[in-house]
């Protein structure tokens, strides 16, 4: 299953995925989750005018989900879920986050099940490659990205980053939309944006859990 086949699968997995659509407006302050360690993760403010516009409870009902692997589909156990999709003005969404909180029993387990199904996607993802300029850590979270060669398909990105005090996993979807309704033209801009809504992203959760800002 490639890039352009398994990110689509898992991204429109999520609830309500939005189409080419321009996006809404921005969310009014609203009371967190209540899950815990959410928070950090929902009231975040961006330099460049990106900003959140939908957060959508993921898995009510259940407290799992199935991740493909190249030993086949796995089980990820959760305590909770939810999307984030974030948005410039007037232009169509830029990225789908799905934020996790693993079951603290089997941590470790499941945390590399999420890895496996990271490194599948790649693995069957020929028009797609590992970001190696990431770094492996950056502000304490574990990071690994993957991206399409060119502009194409409805996905231009996978990021998969962990918060292994907190049991949060982030699959963050860089979507890939129309000409007209999209911030960037080209993967050099796509690339900008992107490695500009990490620092900024990780940055301000890491400013809400009241953890010093580092590199």
């Amino acid at each position: 299953m490639s890039l352009s086949t398994a990110a689509l699968a898992q991204e429109s997995a999520l609830p309500s995925a939005p189409a080419p659509t321009l996006a809404p407006p921005p969310l009014v302050p609203a009371p967190s989750s209540q899950i815990p360690g959410f928070a950090a993760y929902e009231s975040c403010s961006f330099p460049d005018a990106l900003r959140i516009v939908e957060r959508v409870p993921l898995n009510e009902g259940t407290n799992e989900r199935s991740a493909e692997t190249s030993h086949g589909p796995m089980t990820v156990e959760l305590e909770a879920a939810e999307r984030i999709s974030m948005g410039y003005p007037d232009q169509d969404f830029f990225a789908n986050l799905r934020v996790e909180k693993l079951a603290a029993k089997n941590f470790r387990a499941q945390k590399a099940t999420l890895i496996e199904e990271f490194n599948h996607t790649l693995a069957q993802s020929p028009e797609g490659g590992r970001n190696y300029s990431l770094p492996v850590r950056k502000r304490g979270f574990e990071i690994y990205g993957l991206d399409r060669n060119r502009l194409g398909g409805g996905v231009l990105g996978i990021y998969l980053f962990f918060d292994d005090l907190n049991r949060i996993a982030t699959t963050i979807y860089f979507l890939n939309q129309d000409a007209a309704t999209r911030p960037f033209q080209t993967m050099a801009q796509y690339a900008k944006l992107r490695d500009q809504f990490l620092d900024a992203y990780t940055g301000c959760i890491r400013k809400n859990q009241g953890v010093p800002v580092q590199p």
